[in-house]
């Protein structure tokens, strides 16, 4: 399944630069089986009706030309979740989600100057998805297909492990006096976070 994640920018990108509308169909409908993967991989009977009604339909939309359309709504859908995702653990009675997941991490309650760093952080990663998914609607709207898809199906990902990374180091400036795991046992703790468990 990661393979397929992987694939699906190079797929994307191929069909913006070749504009084959066989790639175009590729994309949209490996979109569509990934966003059902999990209902298919439990032989759900809805979720095979509709890859297959999907798969017809997005073949039409790929040979009638609309297909662009429809490849510039994930990065921005993507984008948006995620602002909304990270800004409505903010509100009240709610925990942070950097918060929890760097409790889960250390296993242990978080001291004050660390509960106020998660938070900020928290709201820092909303406002950042905020401007990824502004910038895609403007790249859509005012750029060229290519410049589009260049930033969304490769350097956006390449500023969000920027980001990532800097701020795993920038952390023990802002922070000193606490201490940290390592970039590995981070990366460990954040594969083993279940986010659903957040309250």
């Amino acid at each position: 399944m990661r393979a397929l994640w992987l694939a699906y920018p190079l797929l994307v990108h191929a069909a913006i630069v070749t504009e084959y509308n066989g790639l175009y169909a590729a994309a949209l409908v490996l979109l569509l089986l990934m966003s059902l993967s999990g209902a298919l991989l439990r032989r759900r009977p809805w979720a095979l009706a509709t890859a297959l009604l999907g798969t017809a339909g997005l073949i039409w939309v790929s040979l009638s030309g609309l297909a662009i359309y429809f490849l510039y709504l994930p990065p921005v859908l993507m984008n948006g979740f995620l602002c909304v995702f990270f800004a409505q653990s903010l509100t009240a009675g709610r925990t942070p989600i950097i918060s929890f997941m760097a409790r889960k991490i250390r296993g242990e309650a978080l001291p004050e100057p660390l509960v106020r760093y998660t938070r900020r952080l928290t709201a820092f990663w909303s406002l950042f998805f905020a401007v990824m998914a502004l910038i895609s609607i403007l790249l859509a709207i005012g750029a060229s297909d290519e410049v589009w898809s260049l930033f969304t199906n490769f350097i956006s990902y390449l500023i969000v492990a920027a980001v990532f990374v800097l701020e795993f180091f920038l952390r023990r400036l802002i922070v000193p006096n606490e201490a940290h795991t390592s970039i590995r046992d981070y990366l460990r703790g954040l594969a083993k976070t279940d986010v659903r468990d957040i309250r």
